[in-house]
C-alpha cells in the first residue's frame, strides 16, 4: 500500500498506470511521455521556423538599417552642437570636418567626446569633393557663407530612405529630415523635415 491515499472522488485517467502515482498529466495519443519528439515532427519544426525566419529578414534587414541611420544623423548633430558649444564655452574659433565617403568620419577641434565614425553609413555634402570644414565663432555663430549647406546620409545598398542635415549661416542653426532628391547633388530644398 502506497503511504498516500488518492481521494475517491477524484476520477482516474484513462492512461493510468496501475502501481503509478496519477500526476494528472495526460499524455497525447497515448503515448509514453518519456519518448520525445520523433525525427519527422522535428524536421517539420525545422521547416517552419526556417520559412518564419526568411520571412521576418528582410524586414529586420531594414529596420537595422534604419536604426544605423538615424544613429548616424544623431553622432553628426552631436559633433556639430558640440563643436558649438566648446566654441562658445572657450571664447574661441573650433572646427569640424565632415569627409565624404562610405563609414567617414567626423573630426573636429573642440570634440571633447572625440571624433565620431560613421559605420556602413555613406555621407555625401553639397560643399566640394573633398572634406567640408565648418567653423564656429567664439558666439557660436557660424558666419562664412561656406559654412552652410546640405548633408545627405544614406546606408549603400538599402532601401531606407536617405536622412539629411541642412546647415544655415549666421547662428549655425540646423535642420534635419529625410532627403526626397538627388544624392550625387544634394539640395536643402530637397530636405524635407520630418
Amino acid at each position: 500500500m502506497l503511504p498516500f491515499s488518492v481521494p475517491e472522488h477524484r476520477s482516474r485517467s484513462p492512461f493510468s498506470v496501475p502501481g503509478r502515482r496519477d500526476c494528472g498529466w495526460v499524455p497525447a495519443r497515448g503515448l509514453d511521455p518519456d519518448q520525445g519528439f520523433t525525427l519527422t515532427e522535428m524536421a517539420v519544426i525545422v521547416v517552419v521556423v526556417g520559412v518564419l525566419a526568411a520571412m521576418a529578414s528582410p524586414s529586420l534587414r531594414h529596420h537595422l538599417n534604419q536604426v544605423r541611420l538615424e544613429g548616424a544623423l544623431l553622432s553628426l548633430q552631436g559633433a556639430l552642437r558640440e563643436a558649438q558649444n566648446e566654441a562658445i564655452r572657450r571664447s574661441q574659433t573650433c572646427t569640424v570636418t565632415v569627409n565624404p565617403g562610405v563609414d567617414s568620419t567626423i573630426t573636429g577641434s573642440c570634440l571633447i567626446t572625440g571624433d565620431r565614425r560613421l559605420k556602413e553609413v555613406e555621407l555625401r555634402h553639397n560643399r566640394s569633393s573633398g572634406p567640408w570644414h565648418i567653423s564656429f565663432d567664439y558666439k557660436g555663430r557660424n558666419r562664412d557663407p561656406a559654412n552652410s549647406g546640405t548633408i545627405v546620409l544614406s546606408v549603400p545598398n538599402s532601401r531606407v530612405r536617405p536622412l539629411c542635415l541642412v546647415m544655415s549661416v549666421g547662428i549655425g542653426l540646423r535642420r534635419t529630415g529625410e532627403y526626397q532628391g538627388r544624392l550625387d547633388s544634394p539640395l536643402a530644398s530637397d530636405c524635407l523635415s520630418s
